[in-house]
């Protein structure tokens, strides 16, 4: 499982390399080069992956120069679908292949590569958006950050008299409920099946019960905007 795991370590520290903090349907609908470059598929997750393996290509930086060359196929192929399943557009899709896959455990056998790619996959993913799991400080922090983000990306969309993507308008975006949504609609399911495979008590308490903990703060917070009837833009 070495190469598996080299593979898995390879797409974590890369999986967004090189973000220019906007999004893939930002990219698409400006008509950027990256988008045209990809056509407009996995535009940023085919970037991240075409950066890691060119970075490899730099005299001193081929930290895989020893490896045989059927291991270097897989391996390279291996972080490419592994970076290109973090495409948040797809996230549905990947979870129901890895449902599928699981739900008959005893046919489900690691020795085939297929198999080994749709479990780190699922790791991959769960390490993305591992945020919604951590304390409840540290997420605020990492909450605050990523709306920040999304809200440049407004901006820009504001100053150029587009459009203005979901979840990107500082003024009108409801982050108590946007949040609340996206534990209770992505990361808890995503979870929950990553746990139904691994069976581990450390993910189920360090974890699932911390999202849980999580999703009702937001859930907290949006019940107070309700009852007070003001829009609460501020994380920390």
């Amino acid at each position: 499982m070495t190469l598996e795991i080299l593979s898995g370590i390879l797409a974590c520290l890369c999986h967004d390399v090189g973000h220019p903090a906007v999004t893939n349907r930002f990219l698409v609908q400006n008509r950027d080069d990256l988008a045209i470059q990809y056509n407009d598929n996995s535009v940023l997750e085919n970037m991240h992956a075409h950066i890691t393996f060119s970075l490899m290509q730099t005299p001193g930086c081929n930290i895989l120069q020893t490896l045989a060359n059927e291991d270097w196929q897989n391996l390279r192929k291996m972080v490419i679908e592994l970076i290109l399943d973090t495409d948040m557009s797809r996230h549905f899709e990947i979870l129901g292949r890895f449902r599928a896959r699981t739900s008959n455990l005893g046919d489900f056998g690691l020795e085939h590569f297929e198999n080994k790619v749709v479990v780190l996959s699922m790791a991959v993913k769960c390490a993305d958006l591992s945020h919604s799991a951590k304390v409840i400080e540290l997420h605020e922090r990492w909450t605050a950050l990523i709306c920040e983000e999304f809200f440049r990306q407004g901006d820009i969309e504001k100053e150029r008299k587009q459009e203005i993507s979901m979840y990107c308008d500082r003024l009108n975006t409801d982050i108590p409920k946007s949040q609340s949504g996206f534990i209770k609609n992505i990361c808890l399911p995503l979870y929950e099946s990553w746990n139904f495979y691994l069976k581990s008590e450390m993910i189920r308490v360090k974890c699932m019960e911390q999202m849980k903990v999580n999703l009702d703060f937001w859930l907290r917070k949006a019940s107070k905007i309700t009852e007070n009837g003001k829009m609460e833009n501020k994380v920390v």
